[in-house]
Order: structure tokens, then C-alpha cells, then sequence
């Protein structure tokens, strides 16, 4: 989620309306490296959990609940439990932030070291934002992580696949909220007529914040680009710092979880047509079913 303060819903649901024992759903603000958690306990990969909330306890297909959450750079983790233990099937998990007005994304933690998460986000030279090399005034894209040193892989790419001018991102440590004008440069990539940059940086995490600033070699030029982000440590939270250049609208996150006894190989995203586990949509078109990559980047123009 977004800095600041949030308000949230969250649920699960069966998703055959199954009534045949208890059912929660618990909240617990995650503070790990991206992985699954085997205990609730403090471990000696730094991995602990600490429960904010939960929904009632109750013989139900699903639950709900609501509480008041601090957006990046904090994690929560979404515990949905069933009362007998060894019980198999499939659910949804679903979270609502702000009324539907905040995007939030959620990852499953599949594994004691999951594979690093990719986070993109969309955003455009605009006459007003296309100043060439090395200019503040081009798109700003804000990158936050947890506290701890981290390794992350910045990409700046055309997604038309133009390559036509010289392309390069720079990565600065910035001081205060929304667009910036100055900054400590700490990494940069290389500056060529390709339709793809990427860098490599060590980033100190909270409270310090940085700001990715892809760059074209010609002042004036307009058009899309995509910012992505892994990290091996961390999931990146990134924002987009221009006005009506990333998604906007309202709303509602959910997960397909599997079953745990058969294999699930996913639905099919109607933006890209590729098969995933992760489900989002937006209250003004709820039958836009797509993945997280096209969520991101999806836009009603």
C-alpha cells in the first residue's frame, strides 16, 4: 500500500460455499525477506510476524473484516485458516483499501525463499515531462524498501519497443514527499538507442526514500514507459509522483488460492492472455479479469 494511513477490508472466501467447519482469517504485519513463514515465531532469518487483526471465528463459507493500517514501506501478511487440520480447497482472498479509491497488491509467499517479486509501474514523457539527459523534469517514479541494506534491479523500458533515441534511469536518494527537483545521485544505467535500461543498486531502506527518473535523449519526446523493480531481500513499493500518468479509479484486490491436494495452473488474464494465480480488477469493470503485470500498467486510455 501507499504511505500513510489506510482503511481496509479483508476476507476470504471457499470457493464452493463450503459450511462444514470454522473458518478466520488473521493479520499480522510481516517482517521478513520475502518468504513463507513456517512459524509465527522470531526465526534466525530475521523472519517474525506480529498480529494487527482479525475477522470472527465462525462456521461460514467466508469472513470479513476491517482495521486501520500503515502503508509502505510496512508488509502485512494475510493468514486464512480453516478449523481441522489437513483440510484441502480453493479460496479467495480479498482486500479493499480506502473504500476502493487505494491500489494495494498482494503475493502469495510460496516458499521459505520465494523468488523475488517484479513490481512495475506505468507512467509517460509528456510534453510537460520530457526534458532529455539527466533532467529532473522527466517522470519520477518513487521507490521505497523495508529497513536493511538491499540489492535491487531497476528497468526502464519503451513498452512499444521504439528505439529510436538514446534511453538511460538514474536512481537518486531524495529528501521529502512527491516530486523532487534535487537529490543524491547513487546509480545510473547505461545511455543508448535501445528500447531497455537496467541497473543494478545497493539501497538502504526505510526511512530513506529514492526516486527513478528514466530519461530520453531528446527534450519533447512524448510517449509510454514502464519502471520495474526486483529485489531479492524485499518486495519494492514504487508510485508514480505524475499526475494522470498511472492507474486510477477504484479498487478491490483479490488471490485464487489452490487447492493443496491438485495441482492449479491459474485463469487466464483477458489483457495479455497469460495464466496466473493472482486476480485484480477494477470496480468500474469487474469482468476485466487480469494479472498483476497488466493491473499496473492498465490504463481506461
Amino acid at each position: 500500500m501507499p504511505p500513510g494511513e489506510h482503511k481496509v477490508k479483508f476476507g476470504v472466501s471457499r470457493t464452493k460455499d463450503e459450511k462444514d467447519q470454522g473458518i478466520i482469517m488473521l493479520v499480522y504485519e510481516y517482517r521478513g525477506v520475502g518468504g513463507r513463514m513456517l512459524t509465527l515465531e522470531q526465526e534466525s532469518d530475521g523472519h517474525s510476524a506480529v498480529q494487527v487483526a482479525k475477522t470472527a471465528y465462525t462456521t461460514s463459507s467466508k469472513v470479513e473484516g476491517e482495521v486501520k493500517l500503515v502503508g509502505a514501506p510496512n508488509y502485512y501478511m494475510l493468514l486464512p485458516c480453516l478449523q481441522h487440520q489437513g483440510s484441502s480447497g480453493r479460496f479467495v482472498v480479498s482486500v479493499e483499501v480506502d473504500g476502493g479509491e487505494t491500489p494495494c497488491q498482494l503475493f502469495e509467499l510460496t516458499s521459505a525463499i520465494a523468488e523475488p517479486v517484479e513490481v512495475h509501474v506505468n507512467t509517460a514523457w509528456t510534453t510537460e515531462l520530457s526534458e532529455g539527459y539527466q533532467k529532473f523534469c522527466n517522470p519520477q517514479v518513487q521507490l521505497e524498501l523495508p529497513q536493511g541494506l538491499h540489492s535491487v534491479c531497476v528497468k526502464v523500458s519503451r513498452p512499444g519497443g521504439e528505439t529510436d533515441q538514446g534511453l538511460v534511469a538514474f536512481v537518486y536518494k531524495v529528501d521529502g514527499q512527491g516530486r523532487v527537483s534535487t537529490g543524491e545521485l547513487l546509480a545510473k544505467s547505461g545511455f543508448n538507442k535501445s528500447a531497455e535500461q537496467t541497473l543494478e543498486a545497493s539501497l538502504q531502506g526505510y526511512p530513506n526514500r529514492y526516486v527513478v527518473i528514466p530519461c530520453l535523449q531528446t527534450k519533447g519526446i512524448t510517449g509510454d514507459v514502464v519502471v520495474s523493480a526486483t529485489c531479492g531481500t524485499a518486495i519494492v513499493h514504487m508510485t508514480s509522483l505524475d499526475d494522470n500518468t498511472h492507474v486510477t479509479g477504484s479498487y478491490t484486490n483479490t488471490f485464487l488460492g489452490s487447492d493443496a491436494s491438485d495441482e492449479f495452473e491459474g485463469v487466464p488474464c483477458k489483457m495479455c492472455g497469460g495464466s496466473t494465480h493472482q486476480l485484480f480488477f477494477r470496480d468500474d469493470e469487474p469482468n476485466k479479469i487480469m494479472c498483476g503485470r497488466c493491473w499496473l500498467v492498465y490504463s481506461q486510455d
